[in-house]
């Protein structure tokens, strides 16, 4: 036999290297690669400003229906008034919106004006009229409009003036 020993009788001086660098190499793998950093920022380069312009749009898209809404709210206000109160017969057909019994005022609705007008709904002499309110504002330089319309009764008393007919 030889005198030479064996890899089993070898002193264990490399089982305390082996499990340092296994260690080294759980470190080295616990971390992210400088590749996946830079993927990961590219991806927030673009994911970022598409969520910013997404909200962006929602944003306006929200101030143009909350201003439709006001105008409608207002049109339909503003036509109730006139009829009730008969104001569209003496040809105030035009206007601001003036305080409320809420206290709203006319600085509530800075850009919001409304024109009114009546027509013949018929060609017949029924004494019906359609009664058009149209509440108009402006936003981002454009002109936007709603319009609210009702059919109105004149009595054939109410369309005589001073014993004649019109």
């Amino acid at each position: 036999m030889s005198s030479t020993p064996l890899m089993s009788d070898a002193p264990s001086s490399f089982a305390p290297r082996r499990s340092a660098v296994r260690r080294a190499s759980r470190r080295r793998r616990s971390g992210f690669t400088l590749i996946e950093v830079l993927g990961t920022l590219l991806l927030l380069g673009i994911v970022i400003p598409a969520a910013m312009e997404a909200m962006s749009v929602a944003l306006a898209t929200s101030g143009a229906v909350r201003h439709r809404t006001e105008a409608a709210v207002l049109a339909e206000s503003q036509l109730t008034d006139l009829v009730v109160t008969g104001e569209w017969q003496d040809g105030l057909l035009s206007g601001d919106f003036p305080p409320d019994q809420l206290g709203y005022t006319a600085a509530d609705w800075p850009n919001f004006r409304w024109e009114a007008s009546a027509a013949a709904w018929d060609q017949g002499n029924s004494g019906v009229q359609e009664l058009i309110v149209k509440v108009s504002w402006t936003r981002n330089s454009i002109e936007e409009s709603i319009t609210a319309s009702t059919l109105v009764y004149v009595s054939a008393a109410s369309q005589t003036v001073g014993g004649a007919a019109p």
